[in-house]
């Protein structure tokens, strides 16, 4: 132990320093160099989505004084809750209603309360699987009859009642029920040819007073479908339930847009991806079938051929431009890019995260900040694989995430990269490698 005391003491106290041989002179400067590349960006129309096999049916007719009208209606066929065997003797129908569980609604929740009139038609056929691509906005529509089978004018405030929940109740033309008690029976096999499918909608009375509202309901809920009340010759009070849920039933959302009263910027961005952007730098995000934004990262190219770098971290800053309490915005945003199909494809730092099982709200982000009132995201991984010629420099897309993007329903203004006061921007932090 003395031994080792003894060559130990030469040690303490000395001044030199290891391992600094292991850094090449010159590397000192390029060691957490920092830059901001510049970014371009253009709003488009989005004509990818499918709009069939949602979880949640849209209805409503809202207007926005920056993206003008929404109006969305949608289509549904029927499940069967639990078969008839029969009906009983003499059946007798006392009502029919269509039952839809409500979830959220978009728009000011006092300008919610204009009236509406909410109708049901009858689909004239058979509704047939979804096209290889799905159905969008541009080739969803079924036969219907002109005629309604229901009609409900109300302002609809949707209380909380009872174990259901709220519900949107609207009562059926009775002749629908007798079609329902006339088969004798109810099963998988037989609904269809009883009931092809329906198509509700929503229709703003009394635009004067508000801005509408878009709602969203339940079709996956065994809650939503339609209730048939009859009795017998014998028995009253009975019930049989259908429902908008079941795997062999058909969601269909159906939007349309009028942009004749938007903000004319925004219309001339979505016609014109060559709009001069320093006129108007905002950007425009909107939901459904609506308007996503491309972003492109030219500086990254001159960047490449600077020689190889290490990319430290990278993150992609979009401030938000409006606050409108009443239009609210996306809890979170997505990245992704297209490959040679046009199919989609997620970034490499989304795909990293999967694999190590990273959570995405602190590791890609993307998530609305609402103390710095800004979507963060960081793209550390793909800039990387840019920089060293790993991947080529694609365009990204800014939208919302696909699973939620068919049936989701704020919509939101971004600062864009012409901002002169907050800049939509990359924030980049690397070292050059030298040889």
């Amino acid at each position: 132990m003395l031994l080792m005391a003894l060559l130990l003491l030469p040690a303490c106290g000395t001044n030199e320093k290891y391992g600094i041989d292991l850094i090449p002179q010159g590397w000192n400067d390029s060691l957490q160099m920092t830059d901001t590349l510049t970014v371009s960006a253009y709003c488009s129309p989005d004509d990818t989505l499918r709009m069939d096999g949602v979880e949640f049916g849209i209805l409503g007719h809202l207007e926005d004084p920056i993206f003008g009208t929404t109006s969305a209606h949608l289509y549904t066929n029927l499940s069967v809750a639990s078969p008839v065997q029969s009906y009983g003797p003499e059946p007798e129908i006392d009502s029919i209603v269509l039952f839809l569980k409500f979830a959220d609604y978009y728009g000011n929740n006092t300008k919610l309360r204009s009236l509406m009139r909410f109708e049901v038609f009858e689909v004239l056929s058979d509704m047939p699987e979804p096209p290889a691509g799905g159905y969008n906005a541009y080739n969803t529509s079924f036969p219907i009859d002109a005629q309604p089978l229901g009609v409900l004018e109300t302002a609809p405030l949707f209380p909380i009642e009872g174990t259901e929940g709220a519900l949107l109740k609207i009562r059926l033309n009775p002749n629908l029920g007798t079609r329902f008690l006339q088969a004798d029976s109810l099963n998988s096999s037989n609904i269809r040819s009883i009931l092809k499918g329906l198509k509700v909608q929503a229709t703003l009375l009394s635009p004067g007073s508000g801005n509408g509202a878009l709602m969203r309901f339940q079709l996956s809920s065994t809650v939503s479908g339609i209730r048939i009340y009859y009795h017998t010759a014998n028995q009253a009070g009975q019930v049989v339930r259908t429902t908008t849920s079941g795997s062999t039933s058909l969601h269909v959302n159906a939007v349309s847009y009028n942009r004749t009263a938007a903000q004319p910027d925004l219309i001339q961005k979505i016609q014109n991806p060559q709009f001069d952007y320093s006129q108007a730098p905002n950007l425009y995000i909107q939901p459904l079938q609506g308007i996503r934004i491309a972003l492109n990262i030219p500086g990254l190219d001159s960047l490449k051929n600077t020689g190889p770098k290490i990319v430290n971290r990278a993150e992609l800053i979009i401030p938000v431009a409006e606050e409108a309490p009443e239009f609210g915005r996306p809890s979170s945003l997505i990245l992704y890019m297209l490959n040679d199909k046009g199919q989609f494809q997620l970034l490499p730092d989304v795909l990293f995260a999967d694999q190590y099982n990273l959570s995405l709200s602190t590791f890609f982000g993307g998530f609305y900040d609402a103390e710095k009132k800004e979507y963060r995201f960081r793209i550390t991984r793909h800039i990387h694989e840019i920089l060293n010629g790993s991947n080529p420099n694609k365009t990204i897309w800014l939208d919302y995430s696909l699973t939620n993007k068919s049936s989701s329903l704020p919509r939101v203004v971004l600062r864009g990269p012409k901002d002169p006061q907050n800049k939509l921007r990359i924030e980049l932090s690397l070292t050059s490698i030298q040889d």
